[in-house]
């Protein structure tokens, strides 16, 4: 894109070109490191069957890898990062947590048992507390607020590549090494395919980190913001705490949905119909990277047009709808009689589920003071991982172990956790619409004011 007329649409008197800060360039840079993110969360996805094959794990100690493991560590971290994110250098704590995680997902490579595997789950989820609060809160710094769910919505552009490459190379890389029982590689000596998998395509993570040192740090928007109240933060949330809870609660639990839709639909698709790993990993890259980036900037271009044309609470009705039907489509992969079947619904699933994270993000900007967005997006993930991405794995698997008392009900399970989840989602956004608006209310009032001190001053 032609920098002068971005930085002319993102700040009318060219502060940002004077700057240096290229608004789209950040993105897409941010939107790379997003990739990189999701490669190493969702790889461990399509190797659950052979690591299942040599560690002797079960599904749920499976789940703990792909959802837990990561969870608890992201957690622990995300509230002193968020903290450093409204003070510290939001580039310096990106680059840390982009090093730092990929080595993490490179040492499973090493991993000769559950216990040292669930260690390298822990150290990724520690570095991918980094990234989201960061990332979010410099585009908000960049964006005007009618066009900040379609630049949220390229940043989440990095979820869908990173999972098409994840789907695509290792699956193409574990069908190659699968041709021998080991693979030996230069100074490390024999692994396991997986093992070879995990390592060799985690390690491009580390140089990668260095792209965000290519942007300048945005100016934040807070330079003169007035106190909320006593304990300026802690006061703000409170005031708003219905609109917060129903936000973190409702998006979170949609997120149980879609985590553990997509955490076990490639073992699905091979288990329930024999589809080759190499193919499962094609076709879901194909779809990762064709149909899931048009719906989800359709879904966001849609979403901001009708809050400029005066929706203020349309990020949160949409998906009370949105939700119900990716809860029908779920239902059609789990529940489908063949292949094909299965493939309609996980279009159709694709289609929608891309778009929750960037509109979510987005109110969550749009309704809270920039000197508080850190916080809040932190705490957002927070929840988003500790109730999506942990128990949407959880809930699938218990389904598949204690319910149906088997690894072949697999669909089912999927079916059962969108039946359950659809409907609850939907009423918690429901209800979510009328103290979003007056939170967006309140956060307008404070930037007035904040934009009045900066005049005077």
């Amino acid at each position: 894109m032609d920098h002068a007329a971005t930085t002319a649409e993102t700040e009318p008197d060219g502060s940002a070109a004077r700057r240096g800060v290229r608004p789209w360039t950040t993105v897409w840079i941010l939107t790379l490191l997003y990739a990189v993110a999701y490669f190493d969360k969702r790889l461990i996805t399509l190797l659950i069957d052979p690591i299942r094959a040599t560690i002797g794990a079960t599904d749920l100690q499976m789940s703990l890898l792909s959802g837990a493991a990561f969870v608890s560590f992201y957690v622990i971290f995300s509230f002193p990062i968020g903290w450093a994110v409204d003070r510290l250098s939001r580039r310096g704590i990106i680059f840390w947590g982009v090093a730092s995680w990929s080595t993490f997902a490179a040492l499973g490579g090493f991993a000769r048992s559950f216990w040292q595997l669930l260690g390298s789950r822990f150290g990724v989820g520690a570095g991918e507390a980094a990234l989201m609060p960061a990332a979010h809160s410099m585009i908000a710094d960049l964006f005007p607020r009618e066009k900040l769910s379609r630049a949220l919505g390229i940043f989440t552009l990095g979820a869908f590549i990173g999972s098409a490459l994840s789907f695509a190379i290792g699956g193409a890389m574990l069908s190659h090494f699968k041709r021998g029982a080991t693979v030996d590689l230069p100074l490390v000596g024999a692994l396991f395919p997986w093992q070879a998998v995990l390592l060799l395509a985690s390690l491009p993570g580390i140089p990668l980190a260095l792209l965000i040192f290519l942007v300048r740090e945005p100016a934040r928007s807070h330079g003169h913001a007035p106190r909320i109240g006593s304990g300026s933060g802690r006061a703000w949330f409170g005031r708003h705490k219905s609109f917060y809870a129903l936000h973190f609660i409702g998006f979170s639990t949609l997120a149980i949905m879609t985590a553990g839709f997509s955490s076990w639909l490639p073992t699905h698709m091979m288990r329930s119909f024999g589809e080759p790993v190499a193919r499962v990993g094609m076709l879901l890259a194909i779809f990762q990277l064709t149909v899931g980036p048009l719906g989800m900037l359709l879904v966001a271009r849609t979403v901001d047009r009708m809050f400029k044309a005066g929706r203020l609470d349309i990020h949160m009705t949409f998906y009370v709808w949105g939700v119900l039907v990716l809860a029908a489509a779920g239902m059609l992969v789990g529940l489908a009689p063949n292949a094909i079947a299965a493939y309609v619904g996980v279009v159709l699933f694709d289609s929608l589920h891309g778009g929750f994270l960037p509109v979510a993000g987005a109110v969550l900007q749009l309704t809270t003071p920039s000197q508080f967005r850190g916080q809040a997006t932190a705490i957002f993930f927070v929840f988003y991982n500790v109730m999506g991405q942990a128990l949407g794995p959880i809930a699938v698997a218990t389904s598949t172990d204690l319910l149906f008392g088997s690894d072949r009900m697999i669909g089912p399970a999927i079916a059962l956790t969108c039946a359950i989840v659809g409907p609850v989602t939907a009423l918690l956004l429901l209800r979510s619409r009328r103290p979003m608006r007056a939170a967006l209310a309140d956060a307008e009032s404070v930037a007035a004011a904040a934009a009045t001190t900066g005049n005077q001053n």
